[in-house]
């Protein structure tokens, strides 16, 4: 079905007391070729990487067109074009640039079934894939999509293979996805949670535990969005307030053990 995103989709699903159909694709055509161009010619085979996964060079992109394609193919660029040890410059080259009338929309991801495997392994093994993702909202199946359409062609591009990652090369594997997932949340409205911000959430947090400190969805803040080498700091200040021991960057890390994981457990043809 060709209409606005997955909202479209979640309204026509058969729902408890609601009759509907079991499956439905929604996709927009700029969307949908954006995603297959990500996909066909991922960036990272346009970088050279050294044995441990560090980029050797910078990303250099040039975007030619800023129609509805070059709009929805912006965001993709800017995400998939994050690695450990390189700096990145896109220019955007439109005649008609100033005359173009239009709204990009935010899309991430690969096609969605390993993004759905992303979802499953964080939500637990409670329920079925399928329907985790069903009730997934909107910002977490992009945050998925981003995740799987990242590693997925990054691995693919170092040839690693099913070997274990550790040492140097999960380092620089972690740190390129640390890259990503700021540039993520940067597209997708977020911005850097103040000091002084975090000091006022922490003080609401001793109040009501549910409070995420570092996370505010409604203004779209988090304090995550630093540097790499500053999470250590950040995870020891989340820590003052709730008594808890996040480990920032063991997340990232993990994150790339993960989705290496679930890849290769994966049947080929749907990789």
């Amino acid at each position: 079905m060709l209409g606005r995103g997955d909202e479209d989709g979640a309204s026509l699903l058969a729902m408890e007391g609601r009759y509907g159909f079991g499956s439905v694709k929604v996709f927009e055509r700029p969307e949908l070729v954006a995603r297959l161009l990500m996909q066909e010619y991922p960036i990272c085979d346009a970088v050279s990487f050294d044995s441990d996964g560090r980029a050797t060079e910078a990303t250099e992109c040039l975007l030619v067109g800023f129609g509805r394609v070059g709009q929805e193919c912006l965001r993709k660029i800017v995400a998939n074009g994050q690695f450990e040890g390189s700096t990145f410059h896109l220019a955007v080259f439109d005649p008609e640039l100033e005359n173009i009338d239009g709204f990009f929309k935010l899309r991430y991801g690969r096609m969605d079934k390993l993004a759905v495997q992303i979802n499953h392994y964080y939500c637990g093994e409670n329920e079925s894939a399928a329907k985790q993702w069903e009730r997934c909202d909107y910002f977490s199946r992009m945050s998925c999509r981003a995740s799987a359409d990242y590693l997925n062609s990054l691995l693919s591009r170092l040839s690693i293979g099913k070997r274990a990652i550790e040492g140097k090369l999960l380092e620089n594997l972690a740190r390129s996805e640390h890259l990503r997932w700021c540039a993520f949340h940067y597209s997708m409205g977020y911005d850097r949670m103040s000091d002084e911000t975090i000091k006022e959430r922490g003080q609401m947090y001793l109040e009501d535990k549910a409070i995420r400190v570092l996370k505010d969805t409604k203004n779209k803040l988090h304090g995550c969005l630093v540097p790499w080498e500053e999470l250590d700091a950040l995870s020891d200040k989340e820590s003052s307030y709730t008594g808890k021991k996040p480990d920032y960057k063991e997340m990232d890390r993990e994150n790339v053990r993960i989705v290496h994981d679930i890849l290769f457990a994966m049947p080929t043809e749907t990789k």
